[in-house]
């Protein structure tokens, strides 16, 4: 078999020019206005730009044809950038490309450059840029085509939707803006960390042992401290003292008399009241003095 030219293997020829381009160009969609998109992408947004287009057509005029005032505004004109019914639809295609163009929002893609450009006039801007001038819906249609061309074919309008197309493409190209991730300045990269210098942690003080000899039940029910500094043990131990001395004067009382006065049936000697004093027990001195009257 022969080599033909340009092949990369025996027998296989390479792909043309020519159907590399029309590969290419079928990848990428144009829309109404001459700008050209990635066709998967134009899909991708097929959904976001119709709703916004739905928007549009429940706001004020773009509800009602802007050219015979029709309830069925369910065509637009992405070049004029206003809202049409669909027999006006047919008189603006009628016209001509050259002056106008026209869509609806169910079976036709829109480009975000077309919906910007709605966005930017719609009905209520248009009776600025195109004038008021409408037809009614039982005209004729060569009338209708007759009023179309004059209304949007001057050369005034036609420069006002050059303009529109300009600024609704530049809208379009900048609209989607990706988020630039923060730069951080190479000098703080560069900068050593600062060491810190490390936590001190204070120990605790250890517990003193108690001495051997330590009394325990003086500790826990012995007199308190009322007073501060060197005057309180003086205090205290005053009080100790006075204690142990009102301890030796008290009478003692035997344990064997003790039983014989209860076995007795004899009333006990009185016993001399003694006012208590402020170190005393009055308390059980009341209750043993009627002891032997039980």
């Amino acid at each position: 078999l022969p080599i033909s030219q340009g092949s990369d293997r025996l027998g296989s020829a390479s792909p043309q020019p020519g159907a590399m381009a029309a590969a290419a160009a079928a990848e990428m969609w144009r829309s109404k206005l001459g700008n050209k998109y990635p066709k998967k992408d134009i899909e991708k947004w097929d959904l976001q730009l119709k709703a916004e287009l739905g928007a549009l057509r429940k706001t004020g005029c773009n509800m009602k044809c802007f050219d015979c005032g029709a309830s069925d505004a369910t065509w637009a004109s992405p070049k004029l950038g206003i809202f049409i019914c669909v027999a006006c639809s047919d008189v603006h295609r009628a016209a001509g490309a050259h002056i106008t163009c026209v869509k609806n929002f169910s079976t036709y893609l829109w480009g975000p450059d077309e919906v910007a450009l709605m966005k930017a006039v719609g009905n209520t801007r248009g009776r600025d840029y195109y004038g008021c001038g409408t037809v009614l819906p039982s005209d004729s249609k060569n009338h209708k085509v007759d009023v179309c061309t004059k209304k949007y074919g001057t050369p005034t309008v036609q420069k006002t939707i050059e303009a529109h197309i300009a600024s609704a493409t530049s809208q379009a190209s900048t609209g989607a803006k990706v988020e630039q991730p923060v730069k951080v300045a190479s000098s703080a990269l560069a900068a050593p960390l600062r060491a810190h210098p490390p936590i001190q942690f204070q120990a605790a003080a250890k517990a003193m042992p108690a001495p051997s000899n330590t009394d325990w039940f003086d500790e826990l029910f012995g007199p308190e401290e009322v007073l501060a500094g060197p005057g309180a043990k003086t205090a205290a131990t005053g009080y100790q003292e006075q204690a142990v001395r009102q301890q030796s004067a008290a009478p003692a009382v035997e344990l064997d008399e003790f039983f014989e006065m209860c076995k007795s049936t004899q009333p006990a000697p009185a016993v001399t009241k003694q006012a208590p004093n402020c170190f005393g027990n009055g308390l059980d001195d009341l209750i043993f003095e009627d002891f032997g009257k039980w």
